[in-house]
């Protein structure tokens, strides 16, 4: 059997068949997607704190709550809460009995005492030889992976906070009445549903009560966010937000600077499902929106214009270079691999891919995913590994050896269908070109 390779610089991205229903839609929308920053893409992959939060981008948090809407694991929890049909007020009951029950915050957890900011994803450098925990922001998909260690759907703030608005949004909350607002250290939600302001702090939800509103009116926030638009300065809430008959953004956007919000048009219903959510912001209607393009990479889904800066996100994680450090050879990344990690993703649509610190903290990963923890780790040792996605399998190329990641063993040949190659130039570490190759069985 005789292998040629046909090699095409540049960001092509092959599909075999459907991932989900509307995939030949969502390939033909990745082909119209105009150039977006990659600094851009990264920080909306990372979503450390630091990057996505503190930051005068207008899209990075809204394309984390849509890429939050449209998570199945939000829908999974609005199934199991069974409000279908409750009047306004009795879901609400039935949504914070919920949520007392089964959410819990990431630093009341015992298990992460010792460690950065008492949080599991590690710290970076920051000016002046000081550190700086990245306090990533999750996915629903990932919070609900964080139950290995507390038994529950787990997050800090700002990410129960997001979390539980996207869910009032599946129950029928209009977008401008879904927002997060954050102070310099505290994020929490505010909601109008069935004409009652609830107050989202953590995981206990309740109607605002005179105790949460002196919270409230006595802060100067930092910011908001809510699907479609989100703002990096500082407001005020006072009693009229709370009386007033406009919506929870435009009477915030009028009691601080007395005019209605801009423009910002929702790319989603107000009654959302979700092969409706998907076609919004996969679909061709919404291909050359930037905050659909930024929604898909947050979703961190294959469906883009440029998967090889999941590699380069996955380069950054203070988790994948700490773990490089301590392993000393391309034996022992991969003797690790198979002995600390399972065999399945923390995603259910295969059309995503996990990056490398999520492999390492929950120690679970398909082939895919493990290929890339496994990239990301010889690409910081120094090699230049080769990433080989097929519809059997994933593969992992270096110094003429081929790694099945099914099975971690040696391979003479890559079987499947090649679905994605993905490369990294070692002339230039900041620069990524991916290279497609064609395999052709002559």
């Amino acid at each position: 059997m005789k292998i040629t390779q046909l090699l095409a610089f540049g960001i092509v991205f092959i599909l075999s068949g459907c991932i989900v229903q509307q995939g030949n839609d969502f390939e033909a929308a990745v082909s119209l997607e105009p150039l977006v920053s990659e600094g851009d893409i990264i920080t909306v992959i990372n979503k450390w704190n630091h990057e996505l939060v503190e930051s005068f981008d207008s899209d990075y948090l809204s394309s984390w709550m849509l890429a939050s809407l449209i998570d199945p694991v939000v829908y999974d929890i609005i199934e199991n809460l069974n409000v279908e049909g409750k009047d306004p007020l009795r879901a609400a009951v039935t949504f914070r009995q919920w949520a007392l029950r089964n959410e819990a915050h990431t630093q009341g957890l015992p298990q992460f005492f010792y460690v950065p900011g008492r949080d599991p994803w590690g710290a970076v450098s920051m000016p002046y030889g000081n550190s700086s925990p990245i306090y990533k922001k999750l996915l629903p998909s990932e919070m609900k992976a964080m139950s290995i260690f507390s038994g529950k759907i787990t997050g800090k703030c700002m990410t129960l906070a997001n979390l539980n608005v996207c869910l009032f949004r599946l129950m029928g909350v209009e977008p401008d009445n879904a927002v997060v607002i954050r102070t310099e250290s505290h994020g929490v939600g505010l909601v109008k549903f069935g004409g009652r302001v609830y107050f989202l702090n953590n995981n206990d939800i309740q109607e605002v009560n005179d105790e949460a509103r002196q919270w409230i009116t006595t802060q100067t926030f930092a910011g908001l966010w809510t699907e479609s638009i989100s703002i990096d300065k500082e407001f005020t809430i006072n009693d009229d937000v709370f009386r007033s008959p406009d919506s929870i953004l435009c009477a915030i956007w009028k009691a601080n600077w007395g005019k209605e919000p801009p423009s910002h048009a929702s790319l989603l219903p107000d009654n959302i499902t979700r092969d409706a959510a998907l076609s919004a912001i996969f679909g061709k209607s919404n291909a050359e929106n930037g905050l659909a393009i930024l929604t898909k990479y947050a979703y961190q889904s294959l469906y883009v214009k440029k998967p090889e800066l999941y590699l380069l996100a996955s380069l950054r994680a203070p988790k994948a270079k700490e773990l490089a450090r301590r392993l000393d050879s391309p034996e022992d990344i991969i003797t690790w691999i198979k002995a600390r990690v399972a065999s399945i993703s923390i995603f259910a649509d295969e059309d995503r891919i996990m990056v490398a610190d999520q492999v390492i903290v929950f120690e679970t990963g398909g082939p895919k995913d493990q290929a890339l923890l496994a990239f990301t780790l010889l690409k910081l040792k120094g090699y230049q590994p080769v990433l080989t996605i097929t519809t059997e399998s994933a593969y992992i190329e270096y110094d003429g050896r081929i790694y099945d990641a099914q099975t971690w063993e040696s391979v003479d040949t890559i079987w499947g269908k090649v679905i994605l190659v993905l490369d990294l130039t070692p002339e230039n570490s900041y620069f990524l070109f991916a290279v497609t190759t064609f395999f052709q069985m002559i």
